[in-house]
């Protein structure tokens, strides 16, 4: 994002949205954005969320609109994430176990069963993924409880292993901090453990509030 440049010398700015993959077209915009005389120099603020949260790191970290391709085909041609093993373990076990409960539930009363059947004419003739579908609309909307009790169930808080990816962007940066060389850096990021959004910055600032900010 640039001001207009006036008699009073403004400082030029880049915000970087999140959008996974699709990070690798904010290095069409960079690149771009380079050959403005204005904005020849490069941005001296940097903020970016999520893969513009990368962006803005690997920018941060003096890395030319070449580079910065390189990475992302890399990410494109070996992809750093792997799902988890466990997640689905566990959504699996729950799922066998809530199913056995409801299926005893059903010889006490004929309600829950009469819906079900109600519901799975929705889903006939039988497809693909069908009754894995009738199951999830019947717990959705007869037996929402149950939902939180296979959320309960399940121990491991995300479906991907980002660890490779962190692997990686250590290797590309040479460590675990980003050489910003001076740039006023901020980017953002999410706890997969505790889903509570996580700030980075390089330096205080006037809104710069701990413990929301990590300096």
């Amino acid at each position: 994002m640039m001001g207009g440049w006036g008699r009073r010398r403004q400082t030029p700015g880049l915000v970087l949205s999140g959008g996974g993959a699709r990070g690798a077209f904010h290095v069409g915009v960079y690149e771009r954005l380079l050959e403005d005389r204005r904005f020849a120099a490069g941005p001296s603020v940097l903020s970016g969320t999520s893969a513009g949260a990368i962006n803005a790191a690997l920018i941060a970290a003096g890395k030319t609109p070449a580079e910065m391709m390189q990475f992302w085909r890399g990410i494109a041609d070996d992809p750093p994430v792997a799902a988890s093993d466990l997640f689905f373990r566990d959504v699996a076990r729950r799922l066998f176990r809530l199913t056995l409960d409801e299926a005893v539930r059903w010889l006490s009363t004929t309600h829950a069963l009469r819906t079900f059947l109600w519901r799975a004419r929705n889903h006939f003739p039988p497809r693909t993924g069908g009754l894995l579908a009738l199951w999830v609309e019947y717990l959705l909307t007869e037996r929402w409880e149950l939902v939180s009790r296979l959320l309960e169930g399940v121990r491991e808080p995300f479906l991907a292993d980002t660890a490779p990816l962190r692997e990686r962007l250590v290797a590309e940066f040479g460590g675990e901090k980003v050489p910003s060389r001076g740039i006023r850096l901020a980017i953002n990021t999410v706890d997969a453990h505790t889903g509570r959004v996580v700030r980075y910055v390089t330096a205080a600032t006037p809104f710069t509030r701990s413990p929301d900010y990590l300096i």
